[in-house]
């Protein structure tokens, strides 16, 4: 490796944006990609060899025969329903017939707690679900940021661009060759698909997973320190959870709503109701703002209010109230907290009330598929508490934005 980060192999780079979009959002289709094992047992299956061939072919001349058609560029790496089919009835037989990748596909899926809703299904439907799943995730990707499909998530998970326009058009060209470029369709099975979808989040900068690559080792690590010395005994919550409310003025780090949440929930953290506060909310508002809710109310807990910083957990990645429980669930259990004890919702009486009422449960069911808390108690008009739940941990690459 050289000293600008360049392999000592010619005319192979690096791109660390995009090999750690790949890693966070497709896990499953990136370690099937990377698998010999993998990818012998999937081409012997006729159906799936039929299906990589005709995909090879198609993204090797998109290019050339699309030019400046962003419909059949775009086209060329989504999978469509007859490919899909396909793709996923030659991962089923695969899985049934060879042992090694049967073993490969339930260390990924079956033995990991990423997917407790699948349990059920027994392993080899979890991990066909499971691909399908990531499948998803990279059209999704594609239509939103490739075709301008609108999000049902509003206008903050929008293209920055007018994907209609000819230079928008033409750059879609060129990620196209940038695939070609960087691999060779006939020598990958699913690799060029998700380059193209971590292409072009990027062009949007829509790639904020790959903002904290050091949350847990160093953003929250002091915290999570407090937490693993924490006596349990002396505190009812496990931690205190300020929804993000991101500014609509572009410029603004922390709105004027965001910053009173956090007059509610500094005189509950000095009452003594939890060891440590949680500030959940990404980078939203406005669309492709350069502030994240979390770390700027973590910045204003500190300098403001005097908290110390080792009682601040930043959550930098949620995009709505669903996400901030949701997530805010995922990090309790990756910390060593679990989710025995209940969490503290302090935030205004109008994001109160939606809990409460089931507005958001309503929200969550239409958006993740399941709920994932239950309300125990209305403490006050501005305070809740939730039992969160194990569905939490389900990853869900179908949002590539916040899975």
């Amino acid at each position: 490796m050289s000293a600008l980060g360049v392999s000592a192999e010619p005319n192979v780079y690096h791109e660390v944006k995009v090999e750690a979009l790949e890693a966070q959002l497709f896990p499953i289709l990136l370690a099937l990609d990377h698998s010999t094992t993998a990818q012998e047992a999937l081409t012997s299956n006729p159906t799936f060899k039929q299906w990589l061939t005709d995909r090879s072919v198609a993204i090797d001349k998109a290019p050339t025969q699309c030019d400046t058609d962003g419909s059949c560029l775009n086209a060329a790496f989504r999978f469509d329903s007859a490919s899909r089919s396909a793709l996923l009835d030659g991962l089923g037989a695969a899985y049934r017939s060879d042992a090694q990748l049967r073993a490969l596909a339930d260390t990924l899926v079956c033995k990991s707690n990423d997917y407790p809703m699948y349990r059920k299904l027994g392993c080899e439907h979890a991990f066909v679900q499971a691909v399908d799943d990531e499948l998803t995730g990279v059209d999704n990707a594609i239509e939103i940021f490739g075709e301008g499909k609108p999000s049902t998530r509003g206008a903050v998970d929008q293209p920055e661009y007018d994907v209609q326009s000819l230079g928008y058009r033409q750059t879609l060209n060129t990620l196209a060759h940038n695939v070609l470029e960087a691999i060779h369709p006939s020598t990958t099975i699913f690799r060029a698909q998700l380059l193209y979808a971590c292409y072009l989040l990027i062009a949007n900068r829509s790639d904020y997973m790959t903002k904290y690559p050091n949350l847990d080792s160093a953003d929250n690590a002091n915290a999570v320190s407090v937490l693993h010395n924490t006596d349990w005994a002396k505190y009812k919550y496990s931690a205190i959870l300020i929804p993000g409310l991101g500014p609509e003025i572009a410029g603004v780090q922390l709105a004027a709503g965001g910053r009173a949440r956090l007059r509610i929930a500094v005189k509950r953290y000095l009452a003594g109701e939890a060891p440590v506060i949680v500030v959940s909310g990404g980078t939203v508002h406005p669309a492709h703002t350069e502030f994240d809710e979390a770390v700027e109310m973590k910045r204003a807990l500190v300098e403001d209010f005097g908290i110390p910083s080792d009682a601040v957990i930043i959550e930098p990645f949620a995009r709505r109230t669903t996400t901030n429980i949701r997530n805010t669930a995922r990090l309790l259990v990756r910390y060593g907290v679990g989710l025995d004890k209940p969490i503290l919702v302090t935030t205004d009486i109008y994001q109160s009330l939606s809990i409460t009422n089931g507005q958001i449960a309503d929200r969550c069911l239409k958006t993740l598929g399941y709920v994932p808390y239950r309300v125990l108690e209305q403490i006050s008009s501005m305070d809740t508490s939730l039992q969160l739940t194990p569905e939490s941990l389900q990853f869900d690459p179908r949002d590539p934005l916040d899975p």
